[in-house]
């Protein structure tokens, strides 16, 4: 049995939530990956929020989406959807109250899994990050993923063209 006054020291790494922020063309799933690798080398299971999933939840509608539909025209789309969330609830940092949602409801599925890592692609506005460090505190991270800007365009317009 462990004693009471070390409870604490068990518990301070036992989840961490880490935001990820990039540009568009940026290749974040690469990143995300090899996040999730390292994570599960320290005994973390590594579970990924991404942020647009929240939308139906936020905007109470079921979002159609177009399987054909281009690479740009689904950025766009997003953008767009993002922006009227936080146009709706007149607060910058909407989004971010999905991601604590989803995080909750993933703590209550995984309840026999002592550490877990919460990885969210990607955040937009420095008001999320405001809300997320306010409720996390020291659990959370901040992780800017970036490409060279020749391969971030290359890959942005490749992804563009394939679904053209």
């Amino acid at each position: 049995m462990t004693p009471l006054n070390n409870a604490p020291n068990m518990l301070a790494d036992s989840e961490l939530v880490i935001g990820l922020v990039s540009p568009v063309g940026t290749d974040i799933q690469r990143a995300m990956d090899t996040l999730k690798s390292e994570l599960s080398q320290y005994g973390y299971e590594p579970y990924e929020v991404h942020v647009s999933e929240l939308f139906p939840l936020l905007s109470g509608e079921d979002q159609q989406v177009d399987t054909h539909e281009s690479e740009y025209k689904r950025i766009k789309r997003l953008i767009k959807q993002g922006n009227d969330l936080r146009r709706e609830y007149d607060a910058c940092d909407v989004l971010a109250f999905g991601v604590v949602s989803k995080i909750e409801a993933i703590r209550q599925e995984m309840l026999d899994f002592p550490r877990r890592a919460y990885i969210v692609n990607s955040l937009k506005r420095p008001e999320e990050v405001t809300l997320l460090r306010s409720i996390y505190g020291d659990g959370f991270y901040l992780i800017s993923v970036l490409s060279d800007q020749e391969k971030g365009k290359h890959s942005y317009r490749q992804r563009w063209t394939l679904k053209m």
